[in-house]
């Protein structure tokens, strides 16, 4: 290849406020540098720039969600987006004294997908579908998440000054117990409140009145046992008010965001596929198929996907020292998502039951043995996936008794037990 044809690789340090830029050529020397500003003019004077090069192989920046990246891959270009981890590791490789700047962290992206391009994995775009359904599941997770942290901050607040109203309700994620607080606030409302108030709350909300909760209505007036005095109860009890408005807005936007989810899922082409896992529910399968998309090139083996979510553990080992721990470098959104499908298949799962109980019965913690199962049914997804089918679960315990599995003996109990039944 003569040099007139040899690409120039590009490194991108962005900011709120600018963007430096550094171009090499194919062997990493540096030929030009400049910077843009963070605008619609910037973006123009970045791609105008860039296409009077003599070919660019690759832009690198560290990130694959700034508006940046969009703009690269419509105008034509190839993004590598590089962790800052590793960008870090390739800048301790050019200096021990830690100097760092803008110029320098963009020349150091630069050299680096120079020389190591063939071992980074270009940014693909989603299909338009997949990225609204994707970006609809990330909100609602987050919105779930705040919900969380929102009831969290609730208990801890009735544990301040409202001991007695904790021991109402088992579910505080339930609507009704922050409708409760909402009613009767601060231990003296409830212990003032009359009982056929009380009877009145819970039977509107279908929610039976059992002896026990008779019995706890009868002695609501213990409430004021609590050592908290009554002026700081009722100004606790207006922040309580406070976290209940929040709970009931949150709420409402999770049941909006859950239908919009759903609407989009029905068009998807794999939902089938996904909805066939056993225990995947209609929550867990969008999420599933929003992180793998519709691309089936994208993903070049099953190891590519257990990376990515994360259930792959990270081998590090040196002569005779050997340590095998938790992949942290992978989609955060993902890996949960998995552990919560292997969480849930447990109840719906034969073999995925009885390979958790092998699992534990090694002395393996909860979490680990449900990594190690959410890697299994990574294999599975990504088979199934490419192949087009749904899952079968009696077709996959046929399987794993051929290749003698470590729990072939209990499933071919099983299988038999299920033709005599």
């Amino acid at each position: 290849m003569e040099q007139s044809q040899q690409p120039y690789w590009v490194g991108l340090d962005w900011s709120d406020a600018h963007h430096q830029v550094v171009i090499v050529d194919a062997q990493g020397t540096r030929t030009d540098g400049f910077r843009v500003k963070n605008t619609p003019e910037g973006y123009t004077e970045l791609i105008a720039r860039l296409r009077a090069m003599d070919g660019i192989g690759g832009v690198a920046l560290e990130t694959s969600r700034h508006v940046v990246v969009y703009a690269l891959v419509e105008a034509g270009f190839t993004v590598y987006p590089v962790n800052p981890k590793l960008s870090a590791a390739w800048r301790n490789g050019w200096t021990v004294a830690g100097a760092k700047s803008d110029d320098r962290d963009a020349w150091v992206l630069a050299a680096g997908v120079c020389h190591h391009h063939t071992r980074l994995q270009p940014w693909v775009a989603d299909d338009p579908s997949t990225a609204e359904l994707k970006t609809r599941c990330e909100t609602e997770m987050d919105l779930i998440a705040q919900r969380t942290a929102a009831v969290n901050q609730l208990q801890s607040l009735l544990k301040e000054y409202y001991m007695e109203a904790l021991a109402w309700f088992v579910e505080w994620t339930s609507p009704a117990a922050w409708d409760f607080v909402a009613a009767f606030p601060t231990p003296q409302v409830l212990a003032s409140a009359p009982a056929y108030k009380l009877q009145r709350f819970f039977t509107r909300r279908h929610m039976g009145l059992p002896a026990a909760r008779q019995a706890r209505i009868a002695d609501r007036t213990r409430a004021l046992n609590w050592p908290c005095p009554r002026d700081r109860a009722a100004a606790l009890g207006v922040r309580a008010q406070y976290l209940v408005a929040r709970l009931r807005l949150l709420e409402t936007q999770v049941t909006q965001s859950g239908k919009h989810i759903a609407a989009l899922f029905s068009t998807c082409p794999d939902a089938a596929l996904f909805l066939s896992l056993p225990g995947v529910g209609p929550k867990l399968a969008p999420r599933l198929a929003s992180a793998i998309g519709t691309d089936r090139e994208r993903f070049r083996s099953a190891a590519s996907l257990q990376q990515l979510s994360g259930v792959a553990p990270v081998t590090k080992q040196s002569g005779q020292h050997c340590l095998v721990h938790q992949r942290r470098a992978c989609q955060k959104p993902f890996r949960n998502t998995m552990h919560q499908f292997a969480m849930c298949s447990l109840r719906r799962s034969v073999w995925a039951r009885l390979f958790y109980r092998h699992l534990r019965a090694k002395r393996m913690s909860h979490a680990r043995a449900l990594r190690h199962l959410a890697s299994k049914w990574m294999k599975i997804i990504y088979r199934t996936w490419q192949e087009r089918t749904r899952y079968d679960e009696l077709r996959y315990i046929d399987q794993l008794i051929r290749r003698g599995s470590p729990i072939a003996d209990q499933l071919s109990l099983w299988k038999t037990r299920q033709e005599n039944a």
